[in-house]
């Protein structure tokens, strides 16, 4: 019987040029999650769309200067944990209603994984500059 191996030069391939595919026992990078699904409308260090994140847990809410954060979050009284992240990050408008932010993460490992980041950035964002009109 003769087995067919039309599967090994594609194999041969991806190998090759290093293209790895997720297994379910890695762990999720926070730093690819915060790519992918924040940095359209966030930055660590600057205003964007959404204000600068580095620093955010542990945070007062609506509190970084020179972003114009929304009614509802201005209104809001609490600091940032990471329980009250995933919150957000699962439903922002659940949190707070009549925030801006739309985004959400229904996946907990990738709520998990950018909080995670989040938190090992520290400190205080390093140049906050005047957002884009919009933001959350």
């Amino acid at each position: 019987m003769k087995v067919r191996t039309r599967a090994a030069p594609l194999w041969l391939a991806v190998t090759a040029i290093g293209v790895s595919f997720p297994t379910h026992a890695e762990d999720i990078s926070g730093t690819r999650v915060f790519q992918a699904r924040c940095a359209a409308c966030h930055a660590l260090d600057e205003h964007r769309w959404g204000p600068a994140l580095r620093g955010v847990v542990g945070r007062p809410v609506a509190n970084q200067p020179g972003y114009d954060y929304s009614r509802a979050l201005k209104s809001a009284r609490f600091q940032w944990t990471e329980e009250l992240l995933d919150r957000w990050l699962q439903n922002p408008a659940a949190l707070v209603p009549g925030a801006r932010m739309r985004a959400h993460f229904s996946d907990a490992k990738e709520r998990d994984a950018v909080i995670a980041y989040l938190k090992a950035q520290g400190g205080v964002a390093e140049r906050a500059v005047t957002p884009v009109a919009g933001g959350s």
